[in-house]
């Protein structure tokens, strides 16, 4: 038996094996909701929105839906199979984007030990980007916008620039990253110049033409290049509060992949000077694209999914350089124990992960939002305030009834950032929740304890360690209606029916707050009647509810 097509097929297998976790994990992106949410408008309406229909804060107010493209895409499998359809729609994704991965990299004429290692990185730096988003459909198209250029717009050639004009034409309607792709062309164009391949250099040119004319082509004309304007001047405060905007993280083991392929292509970029390799046989191109995306990744984490595709093939070819070999037995024994390192990683990492689901969101309002449901006549009539990543389910769950406060779309940012200035103390919390007008909170019940001083009558002072959450929200404003593990929901007294209101108020019957009820509960300050027929309906609650 040959030996050489034994080896390589194994590599492939072993490749391919490590391309499925990223598809296989359950989502975990909060924004499909309302991405899915937006789906069915544009399907009831047969139309794109230009103003929000969905909040109660931005009702109105101009919205750029440049992401619809994809959003219908969803749409249709989650009609197809719900949360299992929408499984098969991202491992079609990320199996579209493995394909196009090793088709890339074969471009560059890597032999298969050092094709499989780049694969098998590639999948390995998709796990913190594996949830169903945009990013997987910009993801696929960015590494097709590398295959017209690695091997189709090297000459000015009218097939190539109507495929790129075609290909931003369809990016820019899914999703904004389509700037990412016009980005590789000054990459190419400037080797190219290097290399006085001057005729390669205005097929580029020409391509980044078509390109930027194709990303014009879509509903909303140059709408998309506004939002992303919206996006770099907000860049610094969006760290604040969207994690894949904040930077690098070290601690995370999803984003160690980044670490390792950063080191490599370092220690492969010092080896190739020590060795003065000639500068012809760099990869100026993918050196071009993958220094600044390396930069910027370490700024903001959510660049590092661009960074996948010239990492791994500056990587490949860097290592194909260095270590040549005309039997193949040192690229074997290399790339075999670099997806050896890989597949231990992935051994010690998902096992880690939660899989007896298809949505990993843990932290979701499931039990508050049923609650709401049942209770529909007077939730509808309040104005309701929740954390931004709720937003997208709670609409989605509440639908059609129900106007969000915000969600992750881009007119929401500003908002989440007062937001979360606003919680700095509880005056300047009950002053924001005043000045948006809001009649009701969901909140998350978090374990913050914060200290309280009773004076009693004799004069005497005791201290206690109570919930954030009566300081913040204040019983003679707020009355809390429902609480689980997780959640909080309280409502202002006077928006809401009086009677409902008494119905619902939990007056002793608080999460958290052990020591300053047994405090009371000691001093007969507490109404045992009153505290049993609490206890009797948070028990049914959690029956008909579910719990957190």
């Amino acid at each position: 038996m040959n030996e050489e097509p034994a080896a390589s097929r194994a590599f492939w297998l072993w490749a391919l094996a490590l391309c499925l976790p990223p598809a296989l994990i359950p989502n975990y992106n909060h924004d499909l909701f309302w991405h899915l949410m937006d789906a069915r408008w544009l399907w009831a309406h047969r139309g794109l929105p230009l103003a929000d229909p969905f909040s109660w804060t931005k009702a109105g107010a101009p919205w750029v839906d440049f992401e619809w493209l994809w959003e219908l895409s969803v749409g249709v499998f989650w009609r197809l199979g719900g949360m299992r359809g929408l499984m098969v729609l991202k491992f079609l994704y990320i199996a579209a984007g493995a394909w196009a991965m090793a088709r890339l990299l074969a471009c560059r004429g890597l032999k298969t030990p050092w094709l499989a290692a780049g694969l098998a990185l590639w999948a390995a730096q998709m796990l913190p980007r594996c949830g169903l988003s945009p990013d997987l459909i910009s993801l696929l198209f960015y590494t097709a916008a590398f295959l017209l250029l690695e091997s189709r717009l090297d000459a000015p050639r009218a097939g190539p620039l109507l495929l790129t004009l075609l290909l931003f034409a369809l990016w820019s309607q899914a999703h904004a990253a389509f700037i990412m792709g016009l980005a590789l062309f000054p990459c190419y164009l400037a080797a190219d110049w290097l290399a006085r391949d001057f005729t390669a250099a205005k097929a580029k040119l020409l391509g980044l033409g078509a390109a930027l004319l194709g990303s014009l082509c879509n509903p909303y004309g140059a709408g998309p290049y506004r939002v992303l304007l919206l996006h770099l001047r907000r860049a610094s405060a969006m760290t604040r509060f969207i994690r894949e905007w904040s930077p690098m993280p070290i601690r995370d083991p999803l984003y160690w992949p980044f670490w390792a392929a950063l080191a490599l292509l370092l220690a492969l970029g010092a080896l190739a000077a020590a060795r003065k390799t000639p500068w012809r046989k760099i990869p100026w191109s993918l050196a071009f694209a993958a220094g600044p995306l390396a930069l910027c990744s370490l700024r903001h984490a959510r660049f590092s999914a661009y960074f996948i595709a010239p990492a791994c093939l500056l990587a490949g070819a860097l290592a194909q350089e260095l270590f040549p070999d005309a039997d193949g037995r040192r690229s074997r024994r290399l790339a075999g124990g670099f997806l050896a390192a890989l597949s231990a990683f992935l051994l010690c990492v998902l096992p880690r992960l939660q899989w007896d689901t298809s949505f990993r969101g843990p932290d979701l309002p499931r039990a508050a939002a049923r609650f709401m449901s049942s209770q529909r006549p007077e939730v509808a009539a309040l104005r309701l305030y929740h954390p931004w990543e709720w937003g997208g389910y709670l609409g989605w769950k509440l639908r059609p009834w129900f106007k969000v406060f915000g969600d992750g779309r881009y007119i929401f940012h500003e908002q989440h950032a007062q937001a979360e200035d606003a919680f700095a103390s509880p005056k300047t919390w009950q002053d924001y929740l005043r000045h948006e007008g809001a009649d009701a909170a969901l909140l998350p019940n978090v374990d913050i304890l914060l200290k309280s001083v009773r004076r009693y009558p004799d004069g005497r002072t005791k201290d206690f360690q109570r919930p954030w959450f009566v300081f913040y929200m204040p019983r003679p404003r707020w009355a809390l209606v429902y609480w689980d593990e997780k959640d909080l929901f309280f409502v202002r007294r006077g928006a809401a029916p009086a009677a409902w209101i008494a119905a619902h108020d939990y007056r002793y019957l608080h999460p958290r707050d052990q020591a300053a009820f047994d405090d009371a509960l000691r001093r007969g300050e507490i109404n045992l009647p009153e505290l049993r027929r609490e206890e009797a309906r948070h028990a049914a609650e959690f029956r008909a509810y579910g719990g957190p």
